[in-house]
């Protein structure tokens, strides 16, 4: 015999269900949107405008630029460093940063070195090198 139906006699009468004072309720997406998150932009890659940074030191200070532009997307967590030839010798700014897609930053490297240098610096992600050549004026 069914649980929610009781005989009585010739017929049948249904027994009362009590309802839950909690609603459930389901979540659907509005129509035209989607279910899933976003996707992610893809990481771009840097481009650097010279692979090749010639100082000049005259009175004893020499500076140069060079510009990183993401491309392809957004570039996050860039680095510039030194090499080991030109360690202590230079400072470079700014030597990190995140870049939007197609956005560009001029990066400044300075020395007060008063002797002439060659060295690279190394661009990452990607690992590109810049040589850069430090020579004093006189």
């Amino acid at each position: 015999m069914c649980p929610f139906f009781t005989r009585r006699g010739s017929t049948f009468r249904s027994k009362v269900l009590r309802r839950s004072p909690w609603r459930t309720a389901t979540l659907r997406p509005r129509s035209g949107s989607s279910s899933s998150p976003p996707a992610a932009a893809s990481p771009g890659t840097l481009s650097a405008s010279t692979g090749r940074l010639d100082l000049v030191s005259v009175n004893g200070t020499a500076t140069g630029t060079f510009t990183l532009t993401a491309k392809g997307g957004p570039v996050s967590g860039y680095s510039v460093t030194a090499g080991s030839a030109l360690a202590g010798h230079l400072t470079v700014s700014p030597s990190s940063g995140s870049l939007a897609s197609g956005a560009s930053v001029t990066i400044t490297v300075t020395s007060t070195s008063l002797v002439a240098l060659d060295g690279q610096l190394t661009v990452n992600p990607g690992g590109q090198t810049i040589t850069v050549v430090l020579s004093i004026g006189l």
